[in-house]
């Protein structure tokens, strides 16, 4: 999957960013997995580039990462609420959910991709099937 950061989708304030408040992380996914662990290595690194700046990371699983984009989507469009995002929650949740509450295109923008994660499918040595195909 894909890791991308999404903003809530709307202008944000004039204000200098990033100022005296924390910068929101929202991770769609359980802490302890790859999604959290890329999400923590970058916020260690944030202060880095900008000093004033502290990222705290918010996990909130649940309903394959529909929870943490609904927390993100509903969260204020000031720049302060990342999603970090994957094509589990912007391309599987829409074909899945019949009425899912946020539009991936139209709710949020994409700002930043880390990188891309392969997936590995795996059986057990004594299966009886040695491909996919199979």
């Amino acid at each position: 999957p894909l890791a991308t950061l999404a903003l809530p989708a709307a202008r944000a304030a004039d204000a200098p960013w990033p100022g005296a408040r924390p910068i929101s992380l929202i991770v769609p996914s359980a802490a302890g997995g790859a999604a959290d662990f890329v999400a923590r290595t970058f916020a260690s690194h944030v202060p880095r580039t900008l000093p004033q700046a502290t990222v705290v990371v918010d996990n909130r699983p649940g309903a394959a990462g529909i929870l943490g984009a609904l927390a993100a989507k509903g969260a204020a469009p000031d720049g302060y609420t990342f999603l970090l995002t994957s094509n589990s929650t912007h391309a599987a949740n829409v074909s899945l959910y019949r009425q899912l509450r946020y539009d991936p295109l139209k709710d949020f923008v994409q700002v930043g991709m880390f990188g891309r994660f392969s997936s590995v499918l795996l059986v057990r040595a004594d299966a009886p099937y040695r491909s996919l195909q199979e």
